[in-house]
């Protein structure tokens, strides 16, 4: 609100500084909900951040705010793309409070034409109860495997096709007609395609790119 103050009222910053100091905000929330951190104390964060704001005068808005946020300490602070990336990987995102606007962000980051996510539902490309069949495509540790990957950034899609994908062995939920991920318009389907065998190096090297690929949404303040 003091924000939209300042633009509407005041005519201090302009509608793309708004929106820029909007992104700001939710990409710092986000990291931190990523990460683990609390969040209890960030209304205290932020009236700290606007009071020192409203004793300067002729500074760059956004500048001091991307400053600002640089310089926070202690619980405060905003995790490195190094901290994001590593929670990003490990975290489990299918029980993840905002696991629905991660996937959306994640699928329509540069898409001109965006996608509903309502329209789509949550796809374990490794399924949650495993067969025989994928026992022997997870390899002798499977079980392990199934336990640490299983609702990871790197093992969940997002699919039109729920039921008919099922508990299907990877190579035909990859290559299934129409319904297979090689078939798929959606950019979380597209690596998939490439891939010949699902195994906990598959599931790590997606993750690794979907998390490159969080990092340059959730943005790290410019200083």
């Amino acid at each position: 609100l003091e924000v939209y103050d300042y633009y509407k009222k005041k005519h201090v910053i302009d509608k793309s500084e708004v929106m820029k100091t909007m992104q700001l905000v939710e990409n710092y929330i986000f990291r931190r909900s990523v990460c683990g951190l609390s969040l209890k104390f960030l209304n205290h964060t932020f009236v700290n951040v606007l009071k020192g704001l409203l004793n300067e005068e002729g500074i760059s808005y956004l500048g001091y705010l991307n400053d600002k946020f640089l310089s926070l300490r202690d619980k405060g602070y905003y995790p490195r793309n190094t901290e994001f990336k590593e929670h990003f990987i490990t975290k489990d995102i299918y029980n993840f409070s905002k696991r629905d606007y991660l996937l959306r962000k994640l699928e329509n980051f540069h898409n001109k034409e965006p996608i509903k996510i309502d329209n789509y539902t949550i796809e374990h490309i490794m399924p949650q109860k495993l067969n025989s069949e994928w026992e022997q495509e997870l390899g002798e540790d499977f079980k392990n495997v199934h336990e640490l990957w299983l609702h990871k950034i790197g093992n969940l899609t997002l699919t039109g096709y729920n039921p008919e994908l099922s508990n299907n062995s990877f190579r035909d939920k990859r290559d299934m007609h129409q319904e297979g991920f090689r078939f798929s318009p959606l950019y979380l389907n597209q690596s998939l395609a490439q891939i010949e065998r699902w195994n906990q190096r598959a599931i790590i090297s997606r993750a690794k790119d979907l998390a490159d690929r969080a990092s340059k949404i959730w943005t790290y303040p410019e200083s």
